[in-house]
């Protein structure tokens, strides 16, 4: 009777146990000082705890513009709060703020969700696309330009000059082709752009490859048993009158019109999301050429997770939702962790990681 009675408990606390690992709790947190990053960092931890809210324990938490960490509209000390955790951090936060609470989750050994985990997804803009090229993976080509330069600079600027084809884009920000881009299309005009952009004391940065296709694609650790998984691509439209002038932070995208992704974009994706050891969720922009050669513009290591991102649409385009796209994110995490607990364990019994 007492080893019946001993082994239903044991069975019940298992399965007990077994249902809290499945549905773990969760810290949303979300907000930030800067109004740009608040605003986009609002509208994904929204749909986040609006998503996974109904199935799982979550604690919504609220950076403010003061700078301040709020629980239920009450003041916390984070790092108390994180170290007393026991559950997966989802948050959305940007820049510096992100950081600070990435390095709390490493502190005190938290699951998290994102790519926060690398120096790429730490990095800034600038930083991206160095570590993007050092990578090996095919970027666009282009000439960067020093603000101060050497007569024997000027000769090698001048054949730079004479072997353009126009148009070209121009940049005043090094390594990054941004809402700052300006578009030229004579000698005459980009040495005027280049003077004004000197006058600025900082690199600059010209490439004549920028026509041609340009195709967002979104790419998730797993999806539907298929890993790396590259939903349907999408064609970006731009405000420029020159075709595919890199411009993300001014553009709309729509599905391809001329049918399924090609093979060799979906490739390209693949290759980035591994090459930059990411996970979850990732936004790769690629430009296909006149010539039909491929370049990754960029990387984005933190796409927009609103119901009316690109996730959110690329989603949808395979009979999917937003929430599938977030479950599937937070079970990801949740095996991570689960994984690396058992293997520090190992570690801590025999000395060695097996």
């Amino acid at each position: 009777m007492f080893v019946n009675y001993f082994r239903n408990e044991k069975l019940w606390y298992n399965a007990h146990m077994d249902r809290t690992l499945e549905t773990p709790a969760i810290a949303i947190i979300r907000g930030g000082t800067t109004p740009d990053a608040r605003e986009a960092s609002l509208a994904s931890g929204s749909s986040v705890y609006h998503t996974l809210r109904d199935t799982y324990d979550v604690s919504d938490i609220h950076l403010t513009p003061a700078g301040s960490f709020e629980l239920d509209g009450q003041p916390i000390d984070i790092e108390n709060f994180l170290q007393n955790f026991d559950g997966i951090v989802f948050h959305t936060l940007k820049g510096k703020e992100a950081g600070y609470i990435q390095e709390l989750c490493r502190q005190y050994q938290k699951a998290s969700t994102g790519n926060y985990h690398t120096r790429y997804g730490e990095a800034g803009k600038l930083e991206r696309r160095d570590i993007l090229r050092k990578t090996g993976v095919k970027t666009i080509p282009y000439w960067r330009l020093a603000a101060n330069y050497d007569a024997a600079d000027v000769t090698l600027y001048e054949a730079i000059l004479k072997d353009l084809r126009y148009p070209v884009v121009i940049s005043p920000l090094p390594d990054a082709f941004s809402v700052d881009a300006v578009v030229v299309r004579s000698e005459g005009e980009l040495l005027e752009v280049l003077d004004r952009c000197m006058s600025l004391e900082s690199p600059v940065t010209v490439s004549d490859s920028y026509k041609g296709n340009l195709y967002a694609t979104v790419v998730m650790q797993s999806f539907r048993e298929q890993s790396p998984y590259v939903f349907p691509a999408y064609e970006l439209l731009h405000n420029h009158d020159v075709a595919n002038a890199y411009d993300q932070d001014d553009s709309t995208h729509r599905p391809l019109s001329s049918g399924p992704t090609p093979d060799d974009v979906i490739a390209l994706s693949k290759s980035v999301f591994s090459a930059l050891h990411l996970r979850d969720i990732a936004r790769v922009d690629i430009l296909e050429t006149p010539d039909n050669e491929l370049y990754v513009l960029d990387v984005d290591p933190h796409p927009a997770l609103d119901r009316h991102s690109l996730v959110a649409d690329a989603a949808g385009r395979v009979g999917g939702t937003i929430s599938e796209v977030l479950a599937t994110v937070t079970r990801h995490t949740h095996k991570r962790h689960k994984e690396s607990t058992k293997h520090k364990k190992i570690r801590n019994r025999s000395g060695n990681l097996i």
